[in-house]
């Protein structure tokens, strides 16, 4: 069963956004409550943050090392807080 995410991350829908008064941050707030809704979860892993965006083992760890989805490493883990895998659904990439 696919969930469904706020994945409208195009430079138009987020004019488009700002214009009927939402800001960036308040999309991004939305967002990361649906993933809490929805994961039961405020943090992420790797097979996690596989299933959430719908990639492999290796997309997902290419994604954390370059620095596009900024993690904390415990252990051996990569950890993804969902503040900011919400902001990447939103804003989509940063440059690393």
């Amino acid at each position: 069963m696919k969930y469904q995410l706020f994945q409208e991350n195009t430079v138009k829908k987020a004019e488009e956004n700002i214009k009927n008064g939402i800001s960036i941050e308040e999309l991004i707030e939305i967002q990361a409550q649906m993933l809490v809704d929805t994961y039961h979860t405020t943090c992420f892993d790797i097979k996690q943050l596989q299933k959430v965006l719908g990639i492999g083992e290796t997309n997902a760890y290419r994604l954390v090392r370059s620095g596009k989805l900024p993690s904390q490493t415990i252990g051996k883990r990569k950890i993804v807080p969902v503040s900011a895998l919400a902001q990447f659904l939103v804003m989509g990439e940063k440059k690393a």
